[in-house]
């Protein structure tokens, strides 16, 4: 505790105590444990900080006891200035080469990369096991599906369903289908495709400005009857304010214009009367549309930019230029319960012709000719409570999903169970892709392949079979062709193929045929579509 601030410790205990019996006294409602935004994820730069910030105090602490050992060697010792003289006297000067062990940060490092214990070596029982492991290089898919795993710190026999379940606010920050099946189930996680993982910032700036604008200590503001809003920074209670809605209006106008980080959250709770503002680490957050006036500000010249690289006077325009300029915005899981995001641009149409006293299209009578149109997806609609006033927009709803489960083909119109176990072999599916690496690991190979996906793809020396290519069959395998032929002279080339009866997935009922060799120009000849 800093001097100073015993106030602040007095107060923030008596907001503790104060939370603490209104729970007790059922006037508020728990606090969720499972609440996405409670949540702070350790990724590589915290974890190996503080790997090294616990080796160097070992290695401080072995120069410590080699200090002792060369003081002790010298007899009749008083004082430290007595026995520097005595050093020099008896030629036993303090040996900086010896006294450092550079070994012991090198060596910490490498036990802990290369087994996975995050921790001291001789405490291994108490330190986190797998935490570095070995990439998952089976196919391109899976390598990048297993960056973006994160593990849940709880034992894997645990009998407790809460933290396995999904939550409300896992939705765009967490895939639904992509988790393991067995003892992991729902502790493992995969982030969504557009999720991303706060590196944090510096709460000076956020603390400067708000005593710039009309933050009050909390020793004013003891003994006042005037209902004032609690100011949180990162969990600290600074102050409290005035006029808080001015204040939020103001900090998300720089935010959008990049005067304030990107990442800052600003979260109000209008029944607790507290701001809260958040700029540390390890937060999940995800992109979204902002809407101003029931319209995106993302416009058509935007997207162009954005797909050519550059705007039209020449400048660089990238993803993060969008964040600078105010077209989308990066929401954490407690600033997503502060908003109202619609699910597509067509909801922001059906608001603005609502408030013009017009039904939208789905609301029509089912007789009108303009409502049988069978590609308008149908909704579900109560114009009583059907808001009209919408802040955010999704970028997609598909977008909720992880990398694995994205591939799989009409997700929405399947069951759940058959997604999560869909996701499971896609892991073990060749997928054929333009921006698959070579790369020869230990145990698997990744391929490069020039061909869009399809049945088959082929590149170099190997010819892939995808599973989903083939209806009825089980077909995984990497086929080598003898002689590899350029693209221009494929009728020459021929294929190994090896493949398995319809039907047939059971190890017993299987029937293997043994390889036969077919040419390259008539394997799209000889299989048709479903076949292989």
């Amino acid at each position: 505790m800093s001097e100073g601030s015993e106030s602040k410790k007095a107060y923030f205990f008596g907001y503790m105590i104060h939370r603490l019996l209104l729970a007790a006294m059922e006037r508020r409602e728990l606090d969720d444990r499972d609440h996405f935004g409670k949540k702070r994820l350790d990724l590589a730069g915290p974890l190996l900080a503080n790997l090294f910030r616990m080796l160097f105090r070992k290695m401080t602490r072995d120069v410590y006891r080699h200090l002792q050992k060369v003081s002790n060697a010298v007899s009749n010792i008083d004082s430290i200035a007595h026995w520097g003289f005595q050093c020099v006297e008896t030629h036993k000067d303090f040996n900086l080469n010896l006294s450092i062990k550079h070994n012991t940060i090198t060596n910490g490092l490498k036990y802990s990369l290369a087994t996975g214990n995050w921790g001291d070596q001789k405490k291994a029982m108490s330190s986190k096991a797998g935490v570095s492991q070995v990439l998952n290089r089976y196919t391109y898919a899976s390598t990048l599906s297993h960056l973006r795993r994160c593990n849940t710190p709880l034992g894997r026999e645990g009998k407790i369903a809460k933290p396995r379940q999904l939550h409300n606010t896992h939705w765009g920050m967490v895939c639904p289908a992509e988790t393991p099946e067995g003892q992991a189930c729902g502790l493992v996680k995969n982030l969504a495709l557009m999720a991303t993982i706060s590196v944090g910032s510096m709460s000076g700036p956020i603390i400067e400005f708000l005593e710039e604008w009309g933050l009050e200590s909390l020793e004013e503001n003891a003994h006042s009857s005037t209902l004032t809003t609690k100011v949180f920074v990162n969990g600290v209670w600074m102050g409290v304010h005035r006029d808080p809605t001015n204040l939020i209006e103001t900090l998300k106008k720089l935010r959008r214009k990049d005067d304030v980080h990107p990442e800052v959250s600003i979260v109000r709770d209008i029944r607790e009367r507290e701001l809260r503002l958040y700029t540390d680490p390890g937060r999940v957050c995800r992109p979204l549309f902002i809407v101003e006036g029931q319209q995106l500000v993302l416009q058509k010249k935007h997207v162009r930019w954005l797909t050519r690289g550059t705007t039209d006077d020449g400048e660089d325009f990238k993803w993060q230029h969008l964040a600078k300029s105010g077209v989308i915005e990066l929401l954490d899981a407690e600033e997503e319960e502060t908003v109202m995001i619609c699910m597509m641009p067509e909801d922001l149409e059906h608001a603005r012709l609502a408030a013009r006293g017009l039904l939208p299209l789905n609301d029509k009578p089912k007789d009108d000719p303009a409502n049988q149109d069978p590609s308008v997806r149908k909704k579900p609609r109560n114009e009583d409570s059907q808001p009209h006033v919408w802040t955010h927009c999704e970028i997609h709803p598909s977008m909720i999903l992880g990398i694995c489960a994205s591939i799989i083909p009409f997700p929405d119109h399947n069951q759940a169970r058959f997604v999560t176990h869909s996701r499971a072999s896609t892991n073990m599916e060749l997928v054929p892709s333009k921006y698959i690496p070579v790369s020869y690991g230990q145990t698997s190979h990744g391929y490069i392949f020039d061909q869009l996906p399809r049945p088959y793809g082929y590149h170099g020396q190997y010819l892939i079979l995808s599973s989903r290519a083939a209806r009825y069959y089980a077909i995984y395998g990497i086929f080598k062709i003898p002689r590899a032929p350029r693209w221009p002279e494929r009728n020459c080339g021929y294929f190994v193929l090896q493949w398995i009866q319809p039907r047939r997935f059971s190890h017993h009922e299987s029937k293997c045929h043994r390889s036969r060799l077919i040419p390259f120009d008539l394997l799209p000849e000889l299989y048709g579509p479903g076949e292989a």
